[in-house]
Formats: C-alpha cells, sequence, structure tokens
C-alpha cells in the first residue's frame, strides 16, 4: 500500500508504518503522530527513538508500506482495529 494508506491504518490502530525495501532486521519503523515533533523513527539496532523522521522522494512514492506495531511486529490487514476519533486507541 502507499504511505498515506498506511499512515491512516497507522494512526487508526495505534500503530506504526514500515516497508518492505528497508532491511527488517533492523526493524525500523514510523510512528505517525500530530504532534509538534512530527513522525517519531523508531530502530531495532538500539538507538533511542528519533523525531522528525525525513523520507525520501523514494519513500513517500514508494507502494511496498504496510502497518507494524510499536513493537514491530506486523499486523495483516484483517487485524487491524479502527476506531473512531473519539475511540480509545490501545496496543
Amino acid at each position: 500500500m502507499n504511505i498515506q494508506e498506511a499512515t491512516i491504518k497507522a494512526l487508526a490502530c495505534g500503530g506504526c508504518v514500515t516497508r518492505e525495501a528497508w532491511p527488517q532486521e533492523y526493524c525500523f519503523r514510523v510512528q505517525p503522530t500530530a504532534s509538534p515533533d512530527g513522525c517519531v523513527a523508531h530502530s531495532g539496532a538500539g538507538r533511542a527513538p528519533m523525531r522528525m523522521w525525513a523520507p525520501f522522494a523514494s519513500d513517500l512514492t514508494a507502494d511496498d508500506w504496510f502497518v507494524v506495531s510499536k513493537h514491530g511486529v506486523k499486523l495483516p490487514d484483517e487485524d487491524l482495529l479502527f476506531y473512531s476519533d473519539n475511540d480509545p486507541v490501545s496496543e
């Protein structure tokens, strides 16, 4: 899916987005937020989360995005829970 579709789904279930093209051993994922900190980048490479993720143009135009939990576990479409704007989002 594209980044917009993945972001909408990640926001709905409280997850993150990542790409098939990125090396999965690093478990790099992006947590979309509405905060002044922008999107938060998480990595399994032992680094602290980084605010203000800056994508490349190829990231923005890619169609290999998918949704993962905040811990990097892939979430199949049928497992994504969608909430209205007023409903609580749980992990």
